[in-house]
């Protein structure tokens, strides 16, 4: 977790620190309650081999019922610009929470049928 954090400009640093260091990885932001020692809400902020979002349209992602991995409870959004992560890192710092990011391989980073999130 990021204790002390007050700006979303230096979450969004370390997302592209973290992205451009592990760029095989998924990295998840979360928001951690540091009093009641939970993740409060979390989103995928870098997917391997995920374009850039850009302004504009954006389409959903469509749900394959069949084979297949869920990887974030928002993983079906598409890719969110930096101005829409800042604005969810203003969120959670407005609501003193810690921002934290977390990263992990494909391999390791889905929820799967036992109903267990798998980030290492």
């Amino acid at each position: 977790p990021m204790f002390g954090c007050t700006s979303s400009q230096e979450v969004l640093r370390e997302v592209k620190e973290c992205s451009m260091s592990y760029p095989g990885c998924y990295v998840r932001l979360a928001a951690f309650d540091s009093i009641k020692q939970v993740q409060v809400v979390s989103f995928i902020v870098h997917q391997p081999g995920a374009i850039a979002a850009t302004t504009g349209a954006k389409e959903m992602k469509v749900w394959n019922p069949f084979d297949n991995k869920k990887f974030e409870t928002f993983s079906y959004l598409p890719p969110l610009s930096d101005a829409e992560i800042a604005r969810q890192v203003d969120f959670i710092i407005r609501n003193g929470l810690s921002p934290c990011l977390e990263f992990a391989p494909e391999e390791c980073s889905f929820v799967d049928d036992v109903a267990t999130v798998r980030f290492h």
